[in-house]
């Protein structure tokens, strides 16, 4: 098991012999990088961290090799379910290597051995819905590109359950978390929805706004979100909203914005009217301090 502190230390969890396990450092994750996904990207049985720059869309893997480590003692009590993994000094030994970069509006959007190699594949969600996959190579070495893999379904996400490359973030004393939810309905009312972080969703939207004179709207209101931060404040990082024929924008969050502890933000992803026209826009961001990713996708057509 690996775990990402909030200072994007790597930490290894191995399991002994006894049921019990040793804790393990891996190092720290490279300066500006977010691990998004742990799989066997470079072949050998070994397990990769998939790194991601968000800024400047450099991808990497850090290659984790723990072959011939000495397992430490367990020092807790026999058979106690509640103990904690033994600590040691001694590292798991890690490589880092640039594989190639993405366009900041590509989402990472699954990951699976496609074609039977033993290797993890990368399966990217491009703005206009239209998927592109890494065939990843042994080493590291760069990957086959497929630009067109076909288009992702709309209203559909793909699933990522829980232990199966995910990270969770170190438990500290106190719960921290930054929770994100979605009001009710105006006219039906109700309670917020809550979400999980990561979020990914997508959408199609036919809208006909009708108004007269001077007070209408602008913009189209796509969807709107809350944002509340518990134990501790959190950043948000790497907002984009992007199109190729509109030019959507976020209100009510910026880039940089730091959410306080106890504060609650709403937001809106908002567009210019289409004019009939169909639109295909993506918005995101990501969470500085536990690499959490916000990816909202919209096919969108308006009057």
């Amino acid at each position: 098991m690996v775990y990402i502190s909030p200072e994007n230390q790597v930490r290894v969890l191995m399991a002994t012999p006894s049921r019990t396990c040793a804790n393990f450092s891996a190092g720290s994750l490279p300066a500006g990088f977010t691990a998004i996904k742990f799989a066997g990207f470079s072949g050998g049985g070994r397990g990769d961290l998939l790194l991601r720059n968000f800024t400047t869309g450099e991808i990497r893997l850090m290659n984790l090799r723990a072959v011939g480590l000495q397992l430490p003692a367990y020092t807790g009590a026999a058979d106690d379910p509640t103990a904690s993994c033994t600590p040691t000094t001694v590292p798991v030994i890690t490589s880092t290597t640039s594989v190639r970069s993405v366009d900041p509006t590509w989402q990472f959007y699954a990951s699976a051995d496609l074609n039977g190699d033993q290797i993890e594949d990368i399966v990217w969600l491009l703005p206009d819905g239209r998927l592109s996959v890494w065939m990843m190579a042994p080493g590291a070495a760069l990957p086959v590109t497929i630009s067109d893999a076909g288009t992702a379904p709309i209203g559909f996400t793909p699933i990522h359950p829980f232990g199966t490359g995910n990270f969770a973030l170190w438990d500290q004393a106190a719960p921290t978390r930054l929770t994100l939810s979605s009001p009710p309905d105006s006219f039906f009312g109700g309670a917020d929805v809550t979400l999980s972080l990561p979020y990914a969703a997508s959408a199609s939207v036919n809208a006909t706004v009708v108004c007269s004179g001077s007070g209408c709207a602008t913009v189209y209101d796509v969807a709107t979100f809350k944002l509340r931060a518990t134990g501790r404040s959190f950043t948000v990082t790497n907002l984009r909203a992007a199109s190729s024929s509109v030019i959507p924008v976020f209100s009510g969050i910026s880039n940089g914005q730091i959410i306080q502890d106890g504060q609650t933000v709403t937001f809106k992803l908002q567009s210019p009217f289409t004019r009939g026209a169909t639109a295909f826009i993506t918005y995101g961001f990501s969470v500085l301090e536990t690499g959490q990713s916000f990816e909202y996708l919209v096919q969108l057509r308006t009057n």
